[in-house]
């Protein structure tokens, strides 16, 4: 196969070079074939590529296959592919985002069939969401663009469509976002945070959950001391710990990395979980926090009524949030500001790598980095 560049004669007699590139080949007969394909030489190689390709599909009998494929409708290939999702024993939560996430694409790009995805209204849709909506920033994008590329990832493996239509369409850096920077309190801010919240007197209610002053400080108490997710604590009963090993169990279930996490307890947090425990003692193997709170996103909502009320904002002038999440953060900063080796903070932080933990959660502060830089050894002072 190759590109050329066709010349033509003008009406004046000059000779013309085409301003498309026309591709040259040989298709399943053998026969020799020429075909306008596009003024970009690169867009011009990849549709010659495409074509090749289906003369290969051709030879061996598949291509049949492709075209019976790009005849049902995206919807029915959707519902297989969650099917699979569910069958390899992802998470609820993530087989229904996926869904969520394709069906938003699916739906604001247009696509009735599979050959109708593209790489070029994904990126565009994509930038429009960017553009138009605040809450869609650079992490939720990726989110979306890691969904329909698992999708498309699925339909190539399966035999339903040719190539990749998202190859080469890259994420983009969520560092460079601004939008959603998280902070922590300092250790001091916190404990005063704790205690006035038990001191409160509003109670947090829902169809099927509610938040007593005294559950909520306990939440906020368990999230910052084990970095749990709101999902993994609204999974949590009494039976999940271990107060003689001192260990709280997540089943793989729940786990974001779909295997049963066992976690060693604080020992602040034993103590404290000891005496809860033990005024409910009655109630068996009780939820913790039982309900959908979790699943409604209500962790958030909860959290911003209790900064509220103390007077601490949720966004602050350098327009760092301090949202449920960044109890997490709070939870490996203080792991790593206690000299804590950074393998054992991944393994605690439960990341596949270090570079998650120190690049998304670990905050530092100057006061922290000027403590740390007079911690390395003095080769001036005598004695």
């Amino acid at each position: 196969m190759s590109l050329i560049k066709k010349w033509t004669t003008r009406g004046d007699g000059k000779k013309e070079q085409s301003k498309k590139w026309y591709g040259v080949w040989r298709d399943v007969d053998g026969k020799k074939r020429t075909k306008a394909l596009s003024k970009d030489k690169t867009v011009a190689n990849q549709m010659l590529a495409k074509i090749v390709l289906e003369v290969e599909y051709q030879k061996s009998g598949l291509s049949n296959q492709f075209t019976q494929n790009a005849a049902i409708p995206i919807e029915n290939h959707l519902e297989e592919f969650i099917a699979y999702l569910k069958s390899k024993g992802d998470t609820k939560n993530h087989v229904e985002m996926s869904r969520i996430r394709i069906q938003r694409m699916i739906e604001g790009c247009g696509f009735k069939r599979i050959t109708d995805i593209s790489a070029l209204k994904v990126s565009a849709w994509l930038k429009q969401r960017r553009t138009e909506k605040s809450n869609f920033g650079i992490q939720t994008s990726n989110r979306h663009h890691g969904a329909m590329g698992s999708f498309c990832h699925w339909l190539v493996n399966n035999g339903r469509l040719m190539g990749h239509p998202l190859k080469g369409l890259g994420k983009l850096n969520p560092q460079s976002d601004q939008r959603h920077q998280r902070r922590i309190m300092p250790a001091e801010d916190l404990k005063t945070f704790l205690e006035k919240v038990k001191e409160s007197k509003r109670i947090d209610k829902g169809a099927d959950w509610k938040f007593t002053p005294e559950s909520r400080r306990y939440l906020y108490l368990v999230a910052s001391l084990t970095g749990l997710r709101a999902s993994e604590l609204a999974s949590l009963k009494r039976s999940s710990f271990d107060l003689n090993l001192k260990t709280v169990t997540i089943k793989a279930t729940i786990s974001k990395h779909r295997k049963e996490d066992v976690l060693p307890l604080n020992s602040v947090l034993l103590t404290e979980l000891t005496e809860w425990f033990e005024k409910r003692v009655s109630e068996g193997d009780f939820y913790l926090w039982s309900g959908s709170w979790a699943k409604q996103r209500r962790a958030g909502k909860i959290l911003q009524r209790d900064l509220k009320e103390q007077g601490i904002p949720y966004q602050d002038n350098s327009g760092t949030v301090f949202d449920f999440h960044s109890f997490r953060s709070q939870f490996i900063t203080s792991l790593c500001e206690a000299a804590v080796p950074i393998h054992e903070v991944r393994v605690l932080a439960r990341h596949s790598s270090p570079v998650t933990t120190l690049q998304h959660y670990a905050k530092v502060t100057g006061v922290h980095l000027y403590e740390s830089i007079n911690k390395i050894y003095d080769p001036v002072s005598k004695g």
